[in-house]
C-alpha cells in the first residue's frame, strides 16, 4: 500500500498530489517529485493531447514516425492534402510519396500517388538501400545517355557496375517508375 505525504497540485485535474511511499518504506525523492507535475497518468497522458502536446505545431502534431505531420485527430497530413487535390479518398494501395524526400513538406507540387510496389523499390533502393548500387540521379544520368543513342544497355551496366537486364527494365521504365 502506499502512503501519501501532502505537498503539489495536478497541473490537469488540480487535485492535490503528494510524494510517493513504496511499500518497502522508500519515499520518492524530491528531485523525482518536483519534476512530476500530475497526480496519474490519467491526466498526464490528458494534459499531453492536442495543443498541449509539446509535438503539436500550428494545428498539426509531429509524430514519431520520421517526422510526417498528422491532424490532431491522428490522420496524415499529406494523405488529406492529396485528397483534396484529388476530390476523392485514397485507395488502401495508394501511397503518397514526398518527392523531396522532406516528410514536413507537404505541398501538393512535392507529393505525387503511387503504388506499394513503387514505394517499396522507391524506398528500399537507392541511398536508402545501404548494399544499393543505383540512385535517383544514376538512374536519370543512365536514361539520358541511353536515350542519346550514343551508349548500349551492355556498356552501361558495366559503367555502373549492374546487369545489362537491369539497365534494360531502368530504360523502359520497368523499375524505378517514380523517377522522372
Amino acid at each position: 500500500m502506499i502512503q501519501l505525504v501532502r505537498d503539489r497540485r495536478c497541473k490537469f485535474c488540480q487535485e492535490r498530489f503528494n510524494r510517493r511511499v513504496e511499500p518497502s518504506g522508500r519515499v520518492e525523492s524530491i528531485v523525482e517529485f518536483q519534476s512530476r507535475k500530475f497526480c496519474r497518468q490519467s491526466c498526464y497522458l490528458s494534459w499531453n493531447c492536442g495543443k498541449n502536446n509539446p509535438n503539436y505545431v500550428d494545428g498539426f502534431r509531429r509524430g514519431h514516425e520520421g517526422g510526417y505531420l498528422r491532424h490532431t485527430d491522428g490522420r496524415y497530413v499529406h494523405r488529406t492534402v492529396m485528397e483534396k487535390k484529388i476530390g476523392r479518398p485514397l485507395e488502401s494501395d495508394e501511397f503518397v510519396h514526398h518527392i523531396n524526400g522532406d516528410p514536413a513538406d507537404n505541398r501538393i507540387r512535392n507529393l505525387q500517388i503511387i503504388t506499394n510496389s513503387e514505394h517499396l523499390i522507391l524506398h528500399n533502393s537507392g541511398e536508402g538501400n545501404g548494399s544499393a548500387k543505383l540512385n535517383e540521379k544514376k538512374i536519370r544520368k543512365i536514361r539520358k545517355l541511353y536515350s542519346s543513342g550514343t551508349v548500349t544497355q551492355l556498356e552501361l551496366g558495366k559503367q555502373f557496375g549492374i546487369e545489362q537486364t537491369t539497365i534494360s527494365s531502368i530504360v523502359r521504365r520497368n523499375t524505378w517508375k517514380v523517377v522522372m
